[in-house]
């Protein structure tokens, strides 16, 4: 797994070269997640086209999100967005008037309770995993990516590490992929974000005096490993295994499957 270094994109990367438990490595500049590209600057594109060969860009934004920050266009990229949040879901994904106004009701509900911004957080996981809804779009992104056999696919949600971070999880389970080494990338995004948090924390703090700001603003717009240990658990609890949870609600069967490390596996 390695960073893109782009101007405008601080969490974007490439899974290739992440090793699966048969012994297989990921193919580069085939599986690449990301944040939002609204701030993708002249240069990022050229490199994301040319270097990277993207070929198709898939947004799991809700419509609020895309409306306010659109995607560029780019020509030649085939461009696909699957919600994979309800709009009434409201939240850490930025669906309030503008982002802003957003990011400090969050901040503002939670600013001193630590425990409940952790479980607010968890609570968006298990609706990943438990709605239908979200998870007939998860699916609908495998096929892409079954249906894709040349080029890069980029995925991105608003920051790139929960319904982004979900997808990759997905596709690394779904390639074979251990569940440390999941975490492992999973945990990366803290690295990419940290200077929008850091400012988030030193912005908030002109106006209001928490003494939990930095545990909380981290929490919500961070990471936590346990966010993505819970995806197992609860999976394992409902489904047996992530294979069983795959096979019966993101519709990869064994022969989707075999499909799919053909595609993306060295």
């Amino acid at each position: 797994m390695q960073r893109i270094e782009l101007e405008g994109l601080p969490n974007t990367r490439d899974l290739g070269g992440i090793k699966t438990l048969d012994g297989r490595y990921v193919k580069f500049k085939r599986l690449l997640r990301s944040g939002q590209l609204f701030n993708a600057t002249k240069k990022d594109l050229e490199i994301l086209i040319n270097d990277y060969q993207m070929s198709q860009i898939v947004d799991f934004r809700s419509d609020s999100e895309k409306e306010e920050k659109p995607d560029p266009y780019i020509q030649n990229v085939k461009y696909f967005h699957l919600p994979a949040m309800k709009e009434i879901v409201k939240g850490i994904t930025r669906e309030k008037n503008t982002d802003e106004d957003t990011v400090k009701m969050i901040i503002l509900n939670l600013a001193n309770d630590l425990p409940r911004a952790e479980k607010y957080m968890e609570d968006i996981y298990e609706n990943l995993i438990n709605d239908d809804f979200v998870l007939r779009q998860y699916a609908k992104f495998m096929d892409l990516l079954l249906a894709n056999e040349k080029g890069a696919t980029l995925w991105h949600c608003t920051a790139g590490k929960d319904r982004a971070g979900f997808a990759t999880f997905l596709v690394l389970a779904a390639l074979g992929v251990d569940q440390e080494t999941i975490i492992s990338d999973y945990l990366l995004t803290n690295q990419y974000v940290q200077n929008d948090i850091e400012k988030m924390i030193t912005d908030i703090s002109k106006d209001y005096n928490f003494p939990l700001i930095r545990e909380v603003v981290s929490a919500l717009f961070g990471i936590k490993r346990e966010y993505l240990e819970k995806v197992y658990q609860t999976i394992n609890e409902k489904y047996q295994s992530v294979d069983n949870f795959l096979k019966l609600k993101i519709g990869l069967t064994n022969e989707k499957r075999e499909k799919l490390r053909q595609l993306y596996l060295n």
